[in-house]
């Protein structure tokens, strides 16, 4: 897929689908191709500011482009809220991350989001985990390393080892789980 035509899409497409809200990595696709400005608001004083001086235009030649919406509150992303729903000028709402009102992003008519890199869950079972730490760690190495590598590399063996503790029988239990 070539996310960065995507992205140019929904852009030209803005005065028939606005509001548009572009997510994860086609927010950082966006910021490249866009050179225009961008208005961050990351607090509800910020919100009403940009309400008082956006919400009485009925036109602007470019689209009004906020960004932030992850750091608002419940508060400032309802006053947000009228701003989207009744504006009469493109908008595009950009959040780095998923944390968005629901009830902002029900009102968007268009939703972008999409990651580049690859997400893999080729984690190790449990026991199978244990015996590549014991492998991959010396029986000197501290309970640190042991959890960074746990973490890294089979987080269902940590669970089980916040369970079980350091039981000499840890073994036999994670036989009897897998």
């Amino acid at each position: 897929m070539d996310y960065v035509a995507e992205v140019r899409n929904v852009v030209t497409g803005i005065r028939r689908n606005s509001p548009i809200i572009l997510m994860n990595d086609a927010v950082v696709i966006f910021k490249r191709m866009y050179s225009g400005p961008i208005r961050s608001v990351s607090s509800i004083s910020e919100v009403r500011d940009l309400v008082a001086n956006y919400y009485e235009i009925k036109h602007l030649d470019y689209p009004l482009i906020i960004e932030d919406l992850c750091l608002l509150s419940q508060s400032a992303s309802f006053l947000l809220l009228k701003l989207v729903e009744e504006a009469r000028f493109p908008i595009i709402l950009l959040s780095t991350y998923d944390k968005v009102s629901p009830i902002l992003l029900s009102r968007c008519k268009r939703i972008v989001k999409f990651t580049m890199t690859p997400i893999s869950c080729q984690f190790m079972p449990p026991f199978r985990g244990k015996e590549a730490m014991d492998e991959y760690l010396s029986e000197d190495s501290d309970k640190m390393d042991q959890l960074r590598w746990m973490r890294d590399n089979s987080p269902m063996l940590a669970y089980y080892r916040s369970k079980f503790g350091n039981r000499p029988n840890i073994d036999k239990y994670l036989d009897i789980l897998m």
